[in-house]
């Protein structure tokens, strides 16, 4: 996988910390951005030198927002060049589980 792990410590307590994988030779993905809410700046300056390091590929993939309002005006603060269809699976309400029903995210 080779996953990259970043941790902020302030004053010996971490504060932040953020991990990531290589998807191609073009992307990183970033699968997990932890920061404390306290410490305001704290995640976009995580997401900034972040992005700083990875220097050998052209995409940053920042996920999706969750469907939390915070968490996508942050996102939409990083003026992505491109936005993907995000589904999940879910199981029939009916407790049917022969098949999982694909939503867009924003409808599960």
């Amino acid at each position: 996988w080779g996953l990259t792990a970043r941790v902020v410590r302030v004053q010996g307590e971490i504060r932040a910390y953020t991990v990531g994988a290589p998807l191609d030779d073009r992307t990183m993905v970033v699968l997990l951005e932890v920061a404390d809410p306290d410490d305001p700046g704290l995640g976009p300056w995580l997401s900034r030198e972040w992005c700083r390091e990875f220097t050998n590929v052209s995409v940053i993939n920042a996920m999706d927002d969750s469907g939390l309002p915070a968490l996508r005006r942050v996102k939409e603060g990083y003026r992505p060049t491109q936005k993907l269809v995000v589904y999940q699976a879910a199981l029939r309400a009916n407790g049917v589980s022969d098949s999982p029903v694909l939503l867009p995210s924003e409808q599960v």
